[in-house]
């Protein structure tokens, strides 16, 4: 028997099945013990700034906001708890939705379930699941025409820009988006659909000044955050020697294909396409600025979105064009997934089937037990981030920030840590960014130590190289101290600021490619270099990423290294010579010594291309005494 022979109350019974399935299929089991590691790093962070004196906008950013903990929870305070309710109400919120969507649409909310259940399993993150969710609650109350819901949903989303802010953004282009459809599809005053911006708006507005503090600091996060989204596409690429790109460019181009063959069967059948493009974008660009596994989160967007136009189709041939998008769509993320080694059978089984959301309900119906399961395996991770009793016994009870990203070592020692104004240095990727890192440590204001666990960055990337300004305060404001083992290195504020003296050197104007001379002067060198980017370069960053960057240092004794630069940064004058290789040679650097000279240096890498052929070098003399 067919689908559409089936009795009504076989039909109701499907339909609640399928409401069942997907409201527990897409219910989070992730939890985050604490052990050292980058991610697990900033997950604790955000968990423990709740329930700290440090402020979004004032003393932290983070590409995650001041609700951040609700996507990434850790067992501090009763973040368990508030993540549970989240997930429960969201749950709750995706069943009310799809409950006003499916009556006579039985078939589609069928065809539905089974293509979302794959969407998830190829990919597709809670943080993104909640856009989908929005869309279809705006999908719901755009079809019955009621505005109250409107604004309802446009409100509801507003703080979702302080749990991450690019989901904040997606979220911001569904409301934009069903505001527009509402005027244009439905008939609504000009007024209604600024109201509806303004709902979204507001209560983000609100919501922020509760969890922030105050409007300046507000303000202070939200110019920030902009900074970190703008500045991701060049600080953040990743090309890993391969990519994906022309399925991900298929993928946008069967979207935008099934878009216009719905809206010319019946304009409100590609209204869900239309909500969920700007999210589609968002998601590519995440995707494919660091092209590694969060490649699945665009794959697992697409097919999700593409899986909407069969819940709400009215005909057969709606049906089948949205069926065949999503088909595709699956296959092609299957296919590159699969090929590199980011999805099995096993795991995709367990999340398709909705096995995973049975374990995320059981977790959260036993709260206690997670949570004691959560500090057993905590208390095992950070184990191994215990510092030599030396050196905490000189650390005593001073204030302490970490650097580049350790922050599990505060937890395990339990240290008085002072977060980074970007929470990890990695995270200062353009000239404001560094400027506000640096400020932390300037004029003796700065925590009275810095712990460092590695040069080493992200990407290949160099810590002294990553913090132009912010090297320039440490080496002004702090001093190692003398300690063991040579792989930590613990620097400690000055109690007089050094006497600094800067003085210009030359200015020049090189190539890419070109090997230049470094000034041979006492002190330490700085190279302040200035790239432009070409329209070309533009347009690369604003739509996809610019590839990476390096600078070449040739040693006097012959030798050279190499290390990823963030030409934007560079503005901020790069630290030279000396040069402290690894962390053992990194309090030699504080003193001066020449070490093995740096005679030359170069610019290479992709995303030379991208810039224009002249590289403006201003050479800055600064003592420190």
């Amino acid at each position: 028997m067919s689908l559409a022979g089936l009795t009504a109350t076989a039909r109701r019974a499907f339909a609640v099945l399928a409401i069942a399935y997907l409201a527990t299929a897409s219910f989070p089991a992730a939890y985050y013990p604490v052990h050292p590691g980058l991610d697990v790093s900033w997950v604790y962070g955000l968990n423990e700034l709740v329930y700290s004196p440090f402020r979004f906008g004032r003393d932290v950013n983070f590409t995650c906001g001041p609700l951040g903990f609700l996507l990434y929870p850790a067992n501090l305070g009763h973040n368990v708890l508030l993540t549970i309710v989240f997930r429960t109400v969201t749950a709750a919120f995706f069943v009310l939705a799809l409950g006003l969507l499916a009556p006579g649409r039985f078939v589609g909310l069928v065809l539905f379930a089974v293509a979302y259940g794959a969407a998830l399993g190829i990919g597709l993150p809670f943080e993104l699941h909640l856009l989908v969710v929005v869309a279809i609650a705006m999908v719901a109350a755009i079809e019955r025409r009621s505005f109250p819901g409107l604004l309802a949903v446009a409100a509801i989303s507003g703080p979702l820009w302080l749990m991450k802010f690019s989901v904040g953004i997606g979220a911001a282009t569904v409301v934009f988006a069903a505001a527009c459809a509402w005027h244009f599809f439905r008939g609504g005053k000009r007024s209604s659909t600024v109201a509806i911006l303004l709902a979204h708006a507001a209560s983000l507005l609100c919501v922020g000044w509760l969890e922030i503090g105050s409007l300046t600091d507000f303000w202070l996060w939200l110019r920030t955050s902009f900074e970190m989204a703008s500045g991701y596409s060049t600080g953040m690429s990743l090309d890993p020697g391969w990519t994906d790109q022309k399925k991900g460019v298929a993928i946008c181009a069967l979207y935008l294909g099934a878009f216009a063959v719905l809206y010319r069967i019946r304009r409100s059948a590609a209204l869900p396409l239309a909500l969920l493009a700007g999210s589609m974008f968002l998601a590519f660009k995440a995707g494919f600025v660091r092209e590694d596994a969060h490649v699945k989160n665009f794959f697992g967007l697409a097919g999700a979105a593409l899986a909407v136009p069969l819940l709400t189709a009215s005909s057969a041939k709606e049906r089948i064009v949205s069926g065949l998008a999503v088909l595709m769509t699956l296959g092609l993320g299957v296919r590159a997934e699969l090929k590199r080694n980011y999805l099995d059978a096993t795991s995709f089984s367990e999340i398709a089937t909705g096995k995973l959301g049975f374990v995320g309900i059981g977790r959260a119906l036993h709260r206690r037990d997670t949570e004691l399961w959560l500090d057993r395996v905590t208390a095992q991770g950070i184990s191994d981030a215990r510092l030599p009793d030396e050196m905490r016994r000189a650390i005593g009870t001073g204030t302490i920030a970490v650097m580049p990203w350790e922050l599990v070592t505060c937890l395990a020692n339990d240290l008085a840590c002072v977060p980074l104004r970007t929470l990890q240095a990695y995270a200062a990727y353009t000239p404001y960014l560094d400027s506000i890192a640096a400020a932390q440590f300037a004029d003796g204001r700065g925590p009275d130590f810095v712990l460092l666990h590695g040069v080493g960055g992200i990407d290949g990337r160099h810590l002294i190289l990553d913090g132009p300004l912010l090297w320039r305060n440490l080496l002004d404001h702090y001093e190692p101290v003398r300690l063991e083992p040579r792989r930590l290195v613990l620097l400690r504020r000055r109690g007089f600021p050094a006497r600094v003296d800067t003085v210009p050197l030359s200015s020049e104007q090189i190539q890419p490619g070109e090997w230049v001379g470094v000034p041979r002067t006492p002190g330490f060198i700085f190279a302040e270099m200035r790239f432009e980017l070409t329209w070309l370069g533009r347009l690369v960053k604003l739509l996809h990423r610019i590839p990476a960057g390096f600078i070449e240092l040739k040693h006097g004794s012959g030798a050279t290294e190499r290390h990823r630069l963030n030409f934007e940064t560079s503005t901020n004058g790069l630290l030279v010579q000396p040069f402290a290789a690894n962390i053992e040679s990194l309090p030699t650097l504080f003193r001066g010594a020449e070490g093995d000279r740096v005679v030359a240096l170069r610019i290479t890498g992709s995303a030379t291309r991208y810039y224009g052929e002249q590289i403006s070098v201003q050479w800055l003399a600064r003592s420190v005494r």
